[in-house]
């Protein structure tokens, strides 16, 4: 830009230095002017008066304040001079190239004064460029580093030394030095901050930038969680324990992990923070700075080409870029007092590898976060952070004020509290009748079930579960994709874009068993490739909606929880269970990492056609010959279409159009035009169903309430569970059933018969449920003599505990308490070990708690399972350490501890019973320590929370005179009556005139003792219960 004078004639050039329009020249341009004309070709025009001008004549300097110039700043190297010889880049008539010879001391006239500037630079910039920079009013402008592009010095025509120099130039830096506490190192800190620099001269703006490329934009709707914004933003300050470098995020997918670590980068804003996953890690890395290092050059690649775009001379943006490394860009952070946050999104889906050396990577990690003053926030499940977290030493982790429960130290994400519940479906959209109980606080499930109807007409009623949920957002991205790809081949016919949606759900599903056989749970590039051809649209298709996401060297579901969801259709209970719990082999870590889960025998990969989506394959990869029906081998046209839509296209996710015999179904017939033909060797019950795999016959409507478009008219989809062989779930027996007698669903307990007959499997399906067994029916795991349960990592814990749900779908809450039943007794039967720290390899004990856990949380109703409750706190009662002769292992306190019966979905007075019986498991709270809480504690929180409720039920412990753990020494051990005795009397004040009400109606001599009690201690409360009872004609017993 141009600086003149109020007559217009040119007094020299200058640049903008911050983000505050402060621009930076030299002293000659505004010597003697009280205004200054800053004029921007093509642009605005300021004029700055004499306040707005600060003079540094002493470093041939000038600072001018402007507004309104729009004009971005251009950085500041961090060097005090440039090494002799080296290339930069002056502008006069245009941009020349010149060659630093070195520094001399050089004279400048003032107006009133003369200065000397020690250090000046000397250009060698030749004849030309010497007579330039007399003639073309040169002066102020920037001396630029070729390589970086950042400004080395501004250019000074009337500087002069005792020698010839052809061109010299004040140096930004060493000038700034010499005040450190002046207007130019002020302007110099706040160009390091807002002007990115990279290469040799990195600061912290440039850091910053690099950053901010790798962080996922955050979702506008994101529903703020004090709770965890606090712990992270703590950490993140440094304001937690001192050593602390490492704080873990753990929760189950779809808790919102990665919502957080997004809306954590959002808040530290300017502040640089680096987005990482699991998948970005490679076998190699010998530590977390590597794949930082490799984050860093591939994000200053993509900023390469923008990086001449800002308005910089020209230079080679591109080669000083690659040269960020992480220690470099931690140690600028680290001096603007604004640390480097490295966020590590899916810790656990790190490669299989890399998870064998996971000790010795991490110990390199640490040392490498502690020289370097980074700190680290990762995202993981709970089964990865069991045994990693063991491997940071003391003092290394961040400890939340509530940590999470059984787990090193760690932020716990789990479901929304009750008004963050509210708020999300505020800002949703959602009624609270439109959201079933099981996903009120499921922060996934609330996002995609407004997604879901925002995209439907009107108003549905219904509240769907999760796994409808699901379904549905699957079937709505499989429509958007399909009808993107429609666009791309200019097809508007509503039943070709249907068919093309049932393409790409097939595909999609067929994505899922791959994912399911592969190491490391992903999907590699050739399969992507061959499932959704890149020439045809569907790559692009499938990436735009997030179906599926690049993931490292391959591809992953967008989510990890709907990944889990897809998977489990294509598990084979029976194979995995007998793997993993009951009939393991021996459990010896391979050298080499196997696949997780080995489907069944996989149909060839098709080949791709020319026009749409994968063609049909014949079992060898070769094109499926039509037939003269019009149809191709292993497509079945009746099979209907679970994207159902109407004549004008319009979707309605979750919906199965009917039996082909229904009105406006198209039946037997030539195959219609849209996408190509599934495998022609996939069994029946994997085709491309765009809602999800069906777990029953194709031709069954899905429950949910959800309308179906048939023939332009809606057809109302049954509502309520299907039929089953088993029958329909009794109610809850409660607590009146006798322990180990009532069975939930009145089914036998297992081993005992039942609807499938005696010495039948609990999970084998049989014929009567519609869908024929087989080798090649379902993915197996492999049971070879060379398999162990460690080729299953521990993170696939959620695929086995949605399949073990999908069965409670399909075949009733019987079939699954059967299977439930013989996990508890797994759960204590083992002898096998808990995963080691940093060790992948986990014994049958340990599988059966985390499946028992998994379920019974993620049951929509725990009651119809309070047989298989009662006998897993029977046998916590007994073993409360876990398998009989053990040590605190598998099963016991640790892994059922409070928290989670709490979290059960169960009556208020079937869980206190549960209490009751889980009781006896707590030791003397001496012994018992802060670090593990007690079943006691936990009953004394929900009679705080509600005694009008508790009271009544605590009254019924009266009858049980088991005897409890007490402390060495005591006389009369406690019992469970006494306790309940003492608990109520300790909180009386809570509710004290009800819980005189409880103990009359309670026929039991520790009642009437306690009442006696209560009538010495509070004689008013008795006093008003008198009263009620004379004017009570209700009860004229009482009176």
């Amino acid at each position: 830009m141009r600086l003149c004078d109020q007559t217009g004639r040119p007094r020299g050039t200058g640049f903008v230095a911050d983000d505050l329009g402060t621009v930076v020249t030299g002293h000659e341009t505004v010597d003697g002017l009280e205004r200054v004309v800053v004029d921007v070709p093509g642009g605005p025009v300021h004029t700055a008066e004499l306040p707005a001008i600060t003079a540094l004549p002493a470093q041939a300097l000038a600072l001018v304040r402007t507004e309104g110039l729009g004009v971005p700043p251009l950085p500041i190297t961090t060097r005090a001079t440039p090494a002799p010889g080296s290339y930069v880049r002056i502008h006069a008539h245009g941009w020349r190239e010149a060659r630093v010879l070195g520094t001399a001391c050089a004279a400048y006239q003032a107006t009133d004064h003369d200065h000397t500037v020690d250090g000046a630079l000397e250009l060698a910039i030749g004849t030309d460029g010497s007579e330039a920079l007399r003639r073309c009013g040169a002066a102020g402008g920037p001396v630029v580093d070729a390589e970086t592009g950042a400004v080395i010095a501004v250019l000074g025509a009337t500087l002069h030394t005792d020698h010839r120099a052809p061109g010299l130039a004040v140096p930004l830096v060493a000038a700034a030095a010499r005040d450190p506490h002046g207007p130019l190192a002020a302007l110099l800190r706040r160009n390091a901050a807002c002007a990115p620099a990279h290469g040799a001269d990195l600061n912290l703006a440039g850091v910053v930038q690099l950053c901010a490329a790798t962080v996922p934009p955050p979702d506008p709707r994101t529903v703020p969680r004090p709770r965890l914004a606090r712990e992270l933003d703590r950490f993140a300050r440094g304001a937690g324990q001192a050593a602390a470098v490492v704080c873990a995020v753990v929760g189950p997918p779809g808790s919102g992990r990665t919502t957080e670590l997004t809306a954590l980068a959002a808040r530290r804003a300017p502040a640089p923070t680096l987005h990482l996953r699991g998948t970005d890690l490679e076998p190699g890395d010998t530590s977390l700075a590597d794949a930082v290092g490799r984050a860093l050059r591939q994000t200053a690649r993509t900023l390469g080409a923008s990086h001449g775009e800002r308005g910089a001379p020209p230079g080679n943006a591109a080669d000083c870029l690659e040269d960020a490394l992480p220690e470099r860009a931690a140690r600028v952070a680290r001096a603007a007092d604004r640390p480097l946050v490295v966020l590590l999104d899916g810790a656990d889906l790190l490669p299989a590898a890399l998870a064998h050396r996971l000790p010795l990577w991490t110990a390199r990690s640490l040392g490498w976060l502690r020289t370097h003053g980074v700190r680290l926030v990762l995202s993981c499940g709970p089964e990865f952070w069991e045994t990693t977290g063991p491997l940071c030493p003391v003092g290394t982790l961040h400890r939340p004020d509530e940590p999470a429960e059984r787990l090193p130290d760690a932020v716990p994400t789990g479901e929304l509290t009750a008004r963050e519940a509210v708020t999300a479906r505020e800002r949703y959209g959602l009624a609270e009748a439109s959201v079933a109980a099981e996903c009120a606080r499921h922060p996934l499930a609330l996002r995609q079930l407004a997604d879901v109807r925002a995209a439907l007409p009107g108003a549905l009623p219904g509240a769907p579960g999760r796994a409808e949920i699901f379904a549905a957002h699957t079937d709505l991205l499989c429509l958007r994709a399909a009808r993107r790809i429609a666009a791309g081949e200019r097809v508007r016919d509503a039943a070709t874009v249907r068919r093309l949606a049932l393409g790409v759900a097939g595909q999609v599903h067929l994505a899922a068993r791959r994912c399911l056989a592969a190491a490391n749970g992903s999907l590699d590039r050739e399969s992507f490739d061959a499932l959704f051809p890149r020439s045809a649209g569907w790559a692009a298709a499938v990436l735009a909606e997030g179906l599926l996401v690049p993931a490292g060297p391959g591809y992953r579901f967008g989510h990890e929880e709907i990944a889990d969801w897809l998977q489990a259709a294509h598990v084979d209970l029976d194979t995995a269970l007998d793997a993993l719990v009951h009939a393991p082999t021996a459990a010896v870590l391979p050298q080499d990492p196997p696949p997780a889960l080995s489907p069944a025998p996989d149909p060839a990969v098709p080949v791709q056609r020319a026009r749409r989506g994968p063609d049909a394959g014949a079992g060898t990869g070769s094109d499926a010959p039509v037939r003269g029906d019009g149809h191709r081998p292993g497509y079945d046209v009746h099979r209907p279409p679970a994207a159902a839509g109407g004549a004008d296209g319009q979707h309605v996710p979750g919906a199965r159009v009917p039996d082909p015999t229904a009105t406006g179904v198209q039946g037997p017939g030539p195959r219609l035009p849209g996408p190509p033909a599934p495998f022609a060797s996939e069994p029946p019950w994997s085709g491309p169903y765009a809602s999800g795999p069906p777990a029953r016959s194709p031709h069954t409507p899905r429950p949910g309430g959800y309308e179906a478009v048939v023939g332009g008219q809606r057809a109302p989809a049954p509502v309520g569970p299907p039929a089953h062989a088993d029958g329909v779930p009794e109610p809850y027996a409660g607590a009146a059933g006798a322990y180990g007698t009532a069975f939930p669903g009145g089914g036998s307990p297992p081993g005992t018969g039942g609807a499938d007959g005696p010495g039948a499997r609990p999970g084998r399906r049989t014929a009567s449920h519609g869908v024929a067994t087989g080798a090649t029916d379902r993915p197996e795991l492999r049971t070879d003599d060379t398999d162990s349960t460690a080729h299953v990592p521990p993170r696939c814990v959620g695929v086995v505990v949605q399949a073990l749900l999908r069965e409670e779908s399909t075949r009733g809450a019987a079939v699954l308490a059967r299977r439930l039943g013989r996990l508890v007794d797994a759960a204590w039967a083992d002898t096998g070990p808990r995963p080691a720290a940093g060790r992948d390899v986990a014994g049958p004990g340990w599988w059966a708690a985390r499946l028992l856990q998994g379920t019974l949380l993620r049951a929509g109703d725990a009651r119809p399972y309070g047989g298989v409750l009662r006998q897993l706190a029977g046998r916590i009662a007994t073993h409360p350490a876990g398998r009989p002769g053990g040590p605190d292992g598998c099963g016991g306190t640790r892994d059922f501890g409070p928290w989670f019966w709490e979290r059960l979905r169960l009556g208020e007075d079937e869980r206190l019973e549960l209490f009751r019986r889980l009781l006896p498991a707590d030791g003397p709270a001496a012994l018992h320590g802060a670090a593990r809480p007690r079943y006691l504690e936990a009953v004394g929180r929900r009679l705080a929370a509600d005694p009008r409720g508790v009271q009544p039920l605590l009254c019924r412990w009266f009858t049980d005179e088991r005897t409890l753990r007490a402390e060495p020494g005591t006389t009369v051990p406690p019992t469970v009556a006494g306790v309940a005795q003492a608990l109520l009397y300790t909180h009386r004040d809570l509710a004290l005139d009800d819980l005189c009400e409880a103990l009359v109606a309670t026929a039991h001599p520790r009642a009437a003792e306690l009442l006696a009690r209560l009538t010495r201690d509070e004689p008013s409360a008795l006093c008003r219960a008198v009263d009620r009872w004379a004017h009570d004609d209700d009860r004229p017993a009482r009176r």
